[in-house]
């Protein structure tokens, strides 16, 4: 078989963004439009909002520092024992 064309189609190269040229409110705005569109409860979108928003404001530097975002998620986490301690987790981990 002949082929008229045989130089090979490139593919695109996609780059992973990095979020840290953003604000967290913009990412954590785009999480919940993508969340949104994947049909998620209004209560769960609220959650998210409520929670990150919450982490953040607490400690700012996690979004910024890598090396102290685990320290400070897991501050966050054990703030409150009880039940909103898995919905935190949850909306954390979704991010």
């Amino acid at each position: 078989m002949n082929r008229k064309y045989s130089t090979p189609i490139k593919k695109p190269v996609i780059k992973e963004p990095n979020f840290k040229d953003y604000h967290w409110q913009e990412v954590l705005n785009e999480f919940i439009l993508v969340k949104k569109a994947e049909g998620r409860a209004w209560r769960t979108l609220d959650d998210y909002k409520n929670h990150i928003s919450r982490f953040f404001r607490k400690f700012p530097e996690a979004w910024s520092d890598e090396t102290k975002q685990r320290d400070c998620l897991l501050q966050y986490l054990s703030r409150d024992i009880g039940a909103t301690a898995l919905i935190r987790m949850q909306g954390i981990k979704n991010l």
